[in-house]
């Protein structure tokens, strides 16, 4: 490689001011960047949960109530107002929207469908769901409570309607 004719003092010169550059707008940059970013870095969630671990919301009814609110703000965009994969974000998606309405989904144990929604859920190396981070475990259990009402409420209503 040819370097261009300047004497050898100046190029060893130049260097460290080269690297301070870089170090500074590492400094710099580096901050700015990470405080645009809108997520933290995801952390291994740790659950107690298993499979068939049972919702442990006693009064489901009550729980349902307050899940019906939850569902339509969390899940409703993918999953749509009933539950049945027609949410309205349903043709950007990688995956079909499952229908939670009907088995194999509707039959999963309360455990299950808690482990799919707080990881996520992979079929064929692909992720078909994406995890719900911005739920509190409480919440998911909510939310599964109302999921149980959607495979009993006649087409075209919206079920726990108090």
């Amino acid at each position: 490689m040819l370097l261009p004719s300047v004497p050898s003092r100046a190029r060893i010169g130049q260097q460290p001011i080269l690297a301070l550059s870089l170090l500074c707008a590492q400094a710099v940059l580096l901050p700015i960047l990470l405080v645009g970013c809108e997520r933290e870095p995801r952390l291994p969630v740790l659950t107690d949960v298993t499979e068939f671990t049972q919702n442990p919301y006693r009064d489901q009814e009550k729980a349902a109530l307050e899940g019906r609110r939850l569902f339509l703000n969390n899940c409703s965009i993918c999953h749509g107002h009933e539950g049945r994969g027609d949410g309205p974000s349903r043709s950007t998606l990688i995956a079909e929207p499952a229908n939670l309405t009907v088995d194999p989904v509707a039959s999963y144990a309360d455990g299950r469908m808690f482990l799919v929604i707080r990881l996520g859920k992979m079929v064929d190396g692909r992720l078909t769901m994406p995890p719900v981070e911005k739920m509190a475990d409480d919440q998911i259990w909510k939310t599964i409570a109302y999921v149980r009402t959607l495979r009993t409420t006649p087409a075209g209503q919206l079920p726990l309607t108090k």
